[in-house]
């Protein structure tokens, strides 16, 4: 309901300030007395066409403020919540229009465009002079007032929850749809990264492994040479060091029956050339393993190759702060590709799942409308001999009014009823 309107500089009218109370207020006078302005600027603040010529003579800018109170309208409290305009049951619209034509438009004094202001304008007055009418004029509006007529407007509430959870799931299978025709290309690609890694089947310390036995494949003939000679110089040759620790142990334990002193040493050297002895067969045994073998040298340094390879078409995945040898990136993008295999897999699944759901919500969606939409036909009819009635009040006998309920039309296959469009309020229009 409007309570206040406040006029400033506006066409010929220095300020104006009107205040409505509850019920019928009338608004008289002889012509040229105003009446006229006042239903322009209240047309202003609902969003009309603002222009240069509506500034007072002599001044900068022209000022129209209203207040309207709007308590208890919980469709306009949703559409101000919605815009995130504040307000405790109250809404004050303020448009300015400055001299050169310009304006501005404020919804509780938050800036709003005059296209929002225009949107609220149908929530907030309804302008019926001879040939203007905001609300009636409006198609949009008329399946509102069968609704509220005929008390509708919990079941529509009802039907529009649901058709919100039938379009949540049509696009969920739309998107569905869409990836299943872009899956195959992606999945030949998906299977043979996963192939190229699995031919392989890296292990986690694999390449620090591989660089050893790389480093001693490569020096093969030098750790020979090397162990070889000491085998033969500590144990296997003419002449060894354990020979000579052997009789130097034999000598002091003759020795140490004559001074038990020297016991001591002799169990110690005796235990040397004990560990020295299993030393030289040792490095017998490693001399017998390091033959040189180029084969095994070339078959290590291409499986190192392919493993780098790995790592590099793999490695968005490694820490760049770790060695860029590990391979713990590619056995992760491993598990990644696999996983996504998976879900290719299971993709047909989830559309089946989702064609079953919409199925479902549709039908319950489809028989709440049809219930919906055969109370409106029942309430059109008596909505039609009611409205023609008051006219009759009128001294417009002649008149007569139609409410004509059609099927809603509109190319949307996938959500439609007995050929007519399912929209959230339903089939009807």
């Amino acid at each position: 309901m409007l309570s206040l309107l406040r006029v400033q500089s506006f066409i010929l009218m220095d300020a104006l300030e009107l205040k409505l109370e509850p019920g019928f207020n009338v608004i008289t006078g002889e012509t040229g007395a105003g009446k006229s302005i006042i239903v322009g600027a209240l047309g202003l603040v609902l969003g009309g066409r603002a222009s240069a010529e509506m500034v007072r003579p002599g001044a900068e800018e022209a000022e129209v403020e209203a207040l309207f109170e709007v308590r208890g309208d919980d469709r306009l409290a949703a559409i101000l919540d919605a815009a995130g305009i504040p307000g405790d049951g109250e809404l004050v619209v303020r448009r300015v229009v400055q001299s050169s034509g310009r304006s501005r438009a404020y919804l509780n004094g938050r800036l709003c465009t005059a296209a929002e202001l225009a949107r609220l304008a149908p929530h907030l007055c309804d302008v019926a002079s001879q040939h203007e009418s905001v609300a009636l004029t409006d198609p949009a509006t008329h399946l509102g007032y069968l609704d509220l007529f005929a008390r509708l407007s919990g079941e529509r509430e009802e039907l529009s929850a649901d058709v919100e959870r039938l379009e949540e799931t049509a696009s969920r299978l739309a998107a569905a749809r869409l990836a299943d025709r872009e899956r195959g290309e992606r999945e030949a690609f998906v299977a043979f990264q996963l192939q190229s890694i699995d031919a392989l089947a890296p292990r986690p310390d694999e390449m620090e492994e591989l660089a050893l036995e790389r480093n001693r494949l490569r020096h093969a003939g030098q750790l020979l040479e090397v162990s070889r000679r000491a085998a033969d110089r500590l144990e296997q040759g003419d002449e060894t060091l354990c020979d000579e620790l052997a009789r130097l142990a034999s000598d002091l334990e003759k020795a140490a029956e004559l001074d038990p002193a020297l016991g001591a040493a002799a169990v110690s050297v005796e235990n040397a050339r004990t560990e020295l002895s299993e030393v030289g067969r040792d490095l017998a045994r490693y001399a017998e393993r390091a033959a040189v073998d180029p084969s095994r040298l070339a078959e290590v340094e291409e499986r190192m190759y392919r493993l780098e390879g790995l790592i590099r078409q793999h490695g968005a995945t490694l820490d760049r702060s770790e060695d860029w040898r590990s391979l713990d990136g590619v056995i992760a993008a491993r598990q990644r590709l696999a996983d996504e295999l998976e879900r290719f897999a299971s993709a047909g699944s989830t559309i089946v799942a989702l064609e079953q759901q919409q199925a479902a919500q549709l039908a319950a969606a489809a028989e709440r409308a049809r219930r919906l939409s055969k109370k409106r036909h029942q309430a059109a009819d008596k909505l039609g001999k009611a409205i023609s009635h008051e006219l009759g009040e009128l001294a417009m006998g002649g008149a007569r009014v139609i409410v004509d309920v059609a099927p809603l039309s509109g190319d949307r296959a996938e959500l439609s009823v007995d050929g007519a469009r399912l929209g959230r309020d339903g089939i009807d229009r």
